[in-house]
């Protein structure tokens, strides 16, 4: 649905702002972890 596809443009809005600010692999899905727990 459209919760589904907003959740994963987010994902993926995050995973390139993480890489811009040259966070280290390891913080990725640590981060979207946190993201999808938001929208639990």
């Amino acid at each position: 649905g459209l919760t589904a596809l907003v959740a994963i443009a987010g994902i993926a809005t995050a995973c390139e702002q993480v890489a811009s600010w040259g966070i280290d692999n390891f913080s990725v899905p640590i981060l979207t972890g946190w993201l999808w727990q938001l929208w639990q």
